[in-house]
Order: C-alpha cells, then sequence, then structure tokens
C-alpha cells in the first residue's frame, strides 16, 4: 500500500531525529484520529505544531529537499494521493477539545523537566544559565538580534517565555545551546553539568544536616580559619602595594586632545572593520545567517564544501541552491588573502561554461563563496557513467539520475569539448590560464 511505499522509499533513509518524528507524522496522516460526526467516524487532520515542528526542526534539511524537488518536478514514486502538508492550514492543538490528530512531538513531560542539571540531551532544561560555555551572553529566543532566526519554532513550550536562557526544544543539539550576542558567533552550547542517576530534579531534594562537633572536627574548622584569615591579610598587603604603585605613575592627559582619526597615517597592520570589503564584493555580500544548510559536498583547499539553498539570492526565485565554499577556521593570513583575492577574479567572470560566484559572506568569519550548484557531478565520472563498458555494473546497480543510460555520440563529445575550450578561450582572453584543466574539474 501507499503508507508501506513511503516508509520504505521516503522514512527508510532519513537519520534521527526526523526519523522518528516523521514516522509518527506519516502513520497520523494515513491512519488520523477519529471524531463521531453525525454518527459517522470523521479522520482529524494533523496538528500545527506537530507539523512545524517536524518542518521548521526535526527534519528541516530534508522537508527543504523535498520542496526542492517539488520545485523540479521530482516526486515520490509511491506517494499515491498523499501530500506534502501546508502546516498553516492545519488546526491548533486543543486541550480541552479534539479537533486533530496529535502525535505529542511537542508535548513537555513534567518528569523529565530538570532545572540545575540536565538529562540526557538536556531536551527538558528549564534552568536559568544563560551564558554560553565561553562566556558569552545569549540572545533572547523572541529577538533576531545580532542574529536573524526562525528556529527552533515557538510551537515548543521549552522556549516559550525562555528569554535568553539556554534551551534545547525538541532535543536538536547534543545538549543545551543559545544563540549568542557576538555578531559573529552564531550560537553555542551552555555549560551545564549532567544529572546523577540518583537526584530527582523536579523537586529540590531535602538535605539532612547531621555534624557532630567532635575535637577533630573543631581542629579542622579552626585550620581552615586561620589559614583563611592570613590569605585575607596578604591580599589586603597586595592591594595596598598596587594602590601606591598606581599613585606613582601618571599619564599623559589626553582629555583635551582633539585628535581626528582621519588624518592619521595608515597603517597596514590593522583595518577598519566592515569598511576594508573589496568593492568587487560589496555587491555580491548575502546575509550569512540566511543560508540553509543541506549536505557536505566534500573538502576543498580552502576549507569545507557544502549544499545549502539561499532564499532571495536570485530575482524571480524564491530560494536558490547553492555551493558554499567555506574558508576553516584555522586559515593562515596568506591563504585568507588568496581566498579573497580568488573571490574578486571570479567575481567579474560571466560566461555560460565558468561556473558562476552568486555571492559572498565576506562580513564576519569565515568567509563564504556562493556557487551556482552543479547538481550531476564532475564529467570525469560523467563519462565513466557514459561508457559502454560500465553499462552492465549501471543496470545491476539500479542506476539513478545521476547514472541514466545515456549513451553519447560523436556529436555530442565534440560538444562537450567545444564548451570546455570555450570556456578556457574565456579564460585566455582575459589573460588568466587554468592551473590544473582536467574532466575531474569540469562540473556538469
Amino acid at each position: 500500500n501507499i503508507t508501506a511505499g513511503l516508509w520504505e522509499e521516503m522514512i527508510k533513509v532519513l537519520k534521527e531525529p526526523c526519523r522518528s518524528a516523521a514516522e509518527k507524522m506519516l502513520c497520523l496522516y494515513a491512519f488520523p484520529q477519529c471524531h463521531i460526526v453525525n454518527g459517522f467516524p470523521v479522520g482529524l487532520p494533523l496538528c500545527y505544531e506537530d507539523c512545524v515542528a517536524v518542518r521548521d526542526l526535526f527534519c528541516y534539511n530534508d522537508w527543504a529537499l523535498i520542496e526542492n524537488n517539488k520545485q523540479h518536478g521530482v516526486y515520490f514514486t509511491t506517494r499515491g494521493h498523499f501530500r506534502l502538508p501546508n502546516c498553516s492550514a492545519l488546526p491548533s492543538f486543543q486541550t480541552d477539545k479534539v479537533v486533530c490528530s496529535h502525535a505529542k512531538l511537542t508535548e513537555m513531560k513534567q518528569d523529565e523537566v530538570t532545572y540545575d542539571c540536565v538529562k540526557g540531551r538536556g531536551r527538558y532544561y528549564m534552568g536559568f544559565v544563560n551564558k554560553t560555555n565561553t562566556g558569552i551572553p545569549c540572545q533572547r529566543w523572541n529577538s533576531t538580534r545580532p542574529h536573524t532566526h526562525d528556529r527552533p519554532p515557538d510551537v515548543f513550550p521549552e522556549v516559550q517565555n525562555a528569554e535568553n536562557y539556554c534551551r534545547n526544544a525538541g532535543g536538536e543539539e547534543p545538549g543545551p545551546w543559545c544563540y549568542t550576542m557576538d555578531p559573529n558567533i552564531r550560537w553555542q552550547m551552555c555549560d551545564i553539568p549532567i544529572c546523577e542517576n540518583t537526584t530527582t530534579e523536579t523537586e529540590k531534594p531535602e538535605i539532612p544536616i547531621n555534624l557532630v562537633f567532635t575535637e577533630t572536627y573543631v581542629l579542622i574548622l579552626a585550620s581552615v580559619g586561620f589559614l583563611a584569615l592570613v590569605l585575607v591579610v596578604l591580599l589586603v598587603l597586595l592591594c595596598h602595594r598596587l594602590f601606591k604603585h598606581r599613585l606613582t605613575y601618571r599619564p599623559t592627559p589626553t582629555q583635551d586632545v582633539n585628535i581626528d582619526l582621519e588624518k592619521l597615517p595608515n597603517n597596514s597592520a590593522y583595518h577598519k572593520t566592515g569598511t576594508s570589503l573589496n568593492p568587487k564584493l560589496e555587491k555580491l555580500e548575502f546575509p550569512r545567517n540566511d543560508i540553509i544548510y543541506i549536505r557536505d559536498l566534500g573538502q576543498g583547499a580552502f576549507g569545507r564544501v557544502f549544499q545549502a539553498k539561499a532564499p532571495g539570492l536570485l530575482k524571480g526565485e524564491e530560494f536558490t541552491l547553492v555551493a558554499v565554499k567555506m574558508l576553516k577556521d584555522e586559515a593562515s593570513e596568506d591563504l585568507q588573502v588568496d581566498f579573497e583575492r580568488e573571490a574578486c577574479l571570479l567575481a567579474e567572470f560571466d560566461h555560460p561554461n565558468i561556473v558562476k560566484l552568486l555571492g559572498v559572506c565576506a562580513m564576519g568569519k569565515p568567509m563564504c563563496l556562493l556557487f551556482e550548484y552543479m547538481g550531476r557531478g564532475d564529467l570525469n565520472e560523467f563519462l565513466r557513467s557514459c561508457s559502454p563498458s560500465n553499462y552492465i555494473v549501471r543496470s545491476a546497480e539500479g542506476g539513478g539520475d545521476l547514472f541514466r543510460d545515456i549513451q553519447l555520440t560523436t556529436a555530442d563529445l565534440l560538444k562537450i569539448s567545444q564548451q570546455v575550450a570555450g570556456g578556457m578561450v574565456y579564460l585566455s582572453d582575459r589573460k588568466f590560464v587554468h592551473r590544473d584543466l582536467a574532466t575531474r574539474n569540469c562540473l556538469i
């Protein structure tokens, strides 16, 4: 049936926590809870809260891929009459009235709530830590400054009225986290201790105090008190000496000196943050917080490369699939200069056979370059898959969109060669030479 087919084609390949959440949604979509109307059972729709939780948190990347495939006419073969739900059109869950099939994906489990430590992934931690593990203050969950965000969605009770406290709504991360108030650091984990197995955190345990004032105990207390007194005296003496030293130093008064910063000589060792962006890249600047990660593609000389989608990057497109080349964090100064130089060169190229640079994230770190996404891989892999000697292997594996049984004619091969040559002529006309022209570096 349709449900079994979709489970095999869609649910089975998903990873946690998406898989469990999507499985519950599919079951309730296929076999909804019933409500009796005029003596007849009527299936209830999915709940808005469950739908948003799956779309915007549990299956954020997978839902985006399904939506993207729909735009390009690619659908699940076993979907039948099933359709991806429109969350906005679904009714909200109500405690006093049954109006929807509730999967309980956003339910707050009161027996799991903790305040001073975390259990498991800390999904139900409701404490008041509001700094990251590096000491950066947390951004309020209902604020979009300095970081614009829409995750986690407010359908989770964990983040409702959570101010700027560390949370892990839905158990998305290994532990509680928060967006930071540092514009250059989007989010970080929080440093909260793990609960001991014997401690119940929902109620503050009463600690019985039974102190026996023996001679040994009194002796220990006296020793500790004496050491504390000695430390206090030493600290007072140290502060006194530091204070006397500061009195002997009189800094040059500068309060009344007017300095025109624009007239100071340039120093190549410093720069003004935000004003040193190359003019060629300024028009391509794209907000890094708007990039939606999909999956890793590999590692390059400069750092990591991953697939993502960029909303509003190109006119007329709701979002654009891009390949993001991100400079590694530990990049040397020379590597950073080379990375920016490459971006400046690519920004000037405009040819159908040269991969186009669509945007950059140069404000803040790490620097990112957004290229048009080539979904069919490289020419080397493509030519091998189309080789007659590879036909039996491909047929046995079942094939796919990337490895269809394409028979290339001589005219096709000449057309491919013509396109490669066209790109190289374009580069040479601008006094550039490709340093490694090979089929593995040509994208389809």
